[in-house]
């Protein structure tokens, strides 16, 4: 069987390799390399995977309009790209032709274009293709002939053939650029035939999965029922369900305990609801993000709970970085304990804005001083200001404390009896003991919250209510008050 053809979209793996690696690896001038070094590993392992007969990468040009854009002048209109990645960008291929391997970049085209002609060039010589992309339009090339390779997790590539693109869009190959034109894509800024809307998303678990494979740190293929539905890092865990009674008992003691949190007076997800749903004639909508178990039942309350983990109460599997919602349809939306587990929180409180209705509420709580708690899914943390700057486009109706600093101290002392040995028993013996010392030190929050320690606080609560322009940023510096 002679061996294909590999066609690589450059610009669509040097992104990802970017936005994936830390911007502290450098190349001589103290100039970026994270997308160079990224984007190399990954070419070269796909070249010794697939062992092709030969390898094109194709690539954008960024400075020249292409006919996209003649036809449609909004066509990507308002993308922004970091410098230190367009330098990078103008660097990969030089890398590239070195390899041995073909360039395709001209002005006025797209790598789009040069994958599917590389495709067409092939398949009429008999030969076989493979398509490297983490774009969905490329789908329309699968075919007997050619398979496209999707990016899902971190080093694992989905095979998609005619047969997927079936199973996900309902449509035969050839026709998904007529159903991605109907439908409209809103990354590209196509915005589609008016009431038309996709049939449905990826149903698993008969719970819809609305996920943007190519914006987001999760893929639609990790929710499929294929192997064990994807949970991330949510309250809940199927898991528990096959433990022994030993361990069962073992993580319900601990929960038990970890539930004696800050005694500290804050307004609750419960108290955002009844402040909007006061005086309120039509029936309230309410988004929650991340659930976590959050429900809230209520004949006047309509309440939408999304993740991007299976669990109790979930009605949708949503990045909160691209909600699929349509502006302006929620009264509230409620995120707690989301913002630190999110790579872009600016984007995720954009997308929160967009949904909101005008003078809508939006209630968040996140964390400042508290550690770690949910290993590779804690991205971040907001000193109060910086959480305060996060909702410049929202007047404040109320924040202050979520958590004080006897709380801190509880997850201090915690955290250095756990570091002391890396013996698993010990660890988990630890945990238990930390909980059981630390609860009497969480009781101090309300004591503390009335010294001027309050800018130690283990997190920041935020309600606001939306508004059309953005708060300026030495107005903030002048309200802050030192303390809440």
């Amino acid at each position: 069987m002679s061996r294909p053809l590999l066609a690589v979209d450059g610009d669509s793996f040097a992104h990802r390799a970017y936005h994936a690696l830390p911007k502290t690896i450098r190349r001589r001038g103290n100039k970026g390399g994270g997308a160079i070094v990224g984007f190399a590993n990954f070419l070269l392992r796909l070249y010794e995977s697939e062992r092709p007969r030969a390898v094109l990468v194709a690539w954008d040009t960024l400075e020249a309009p292409t006919y996209r854009h003649k036809a449609f002048p909004a066509y990507q209109s308002g993308r922004e790209f970091d410098s230190e990645l367009c330098d990078q960008l103008e660097i990969l291929p030089q890398f590239v032709t070195t390899c041995g391997f073909a360039c395709a970049k001209s002005a006025g085209f797209e790598a789009a274009d040069f994958l599917a002609a590389a495709v067409a060039s092939e398949e009429r010589r008999g030969g076989t293709a493979i398509v490297a992309t983490g774009d969905r339009d490329a789908f329309q090339l699968a075919s007997k002939k050619t398979t496209i390779l999707q990016p899902v997790r971190a080093g694992e590539m989905a095979r998609i053939g005619p047969s997927e693109v079936r199973e996900r869009y309902g449509v035969e190959p050839g026709q998904v650029p007529d159903f991605i034109a109907l439908r409209g894509d809103p990354l590209d800024k196509l915005p589609g035939a008016k009431s038309v809307r996709p049939k449905g998303a990826a149903i698993v678990n008969n719970i819809p999965v609305f996920i943007c494979d190519e914006r987001s740190a999760f893929a639609v293929a990790d929710y499929q029922p294929s192997g064990r539905p994807f949970e991330g890092a949510s309250y809940y865990r199927s898991a528990m369900d096959q433990l022994g009674f030993v361990r069962r008992v073992e993580r319900s003691f601990a929960k038990w305990l970890a539930s004696f949190g800050t005694n500290l007076a804050r307004p609750s997800y419960q108290d955002a609801i009844s402040r909007v749903a006061k005086g309120h004639e039509d029936k309230v909508r309410v988004l929650v993000i991340r659930s976590g178990g959050i429900s809230y039942d209520a004949a006047a309350v309509d309440t939408v709970c999304t993740d991007v983990a299976f669990g109790p109460h979930v009605d949708a599997i949503a990045d909160a970085h691209d909600l699929p919602f349509r502006d302006g349809y929620f009264d509230l939306v409620i995120a707690e304990a989301v913002l630190e587990h999110v790579a872009d929180p600016q984007r995720c409180v954009a997308e929160v804005w967009r949904i909101l209705k005008p003078n809508g509420l939006v209630f968040a709580v996140t964390p400042f001083m508290q550690p770690v708690y949910a290993g590779a899914y804690d991205f971040t943390r907001f000193t109060p200001m910086g959480h305060r700057r996060l909702f410049r486009y929202f007047d404040t109706v109320e924040e202050g404390m979520a958590m004080g600093a006897g709380s801190m101290l509880a997850y201090a002392l915690s955290g250095f009896l756990v570091s002391i040995s890396g013996n698993r028993l010990y660890r988990n013996a630890a945990k238990l003991v930390g909980l059981m010392l630390t609860v009497p030190l969480r009781k101090l929050d309300r004591f503390l919250s009335t010294l001027p320690s309050r800018d130690n606080a283990g997190g920041c609560f935020f309600i606001g209510r939306r508004r059309d322009t953005a708060i300026p940023d030495r107005q903030l510096i002048r309200e802050y008050r030192g303390r809440f």
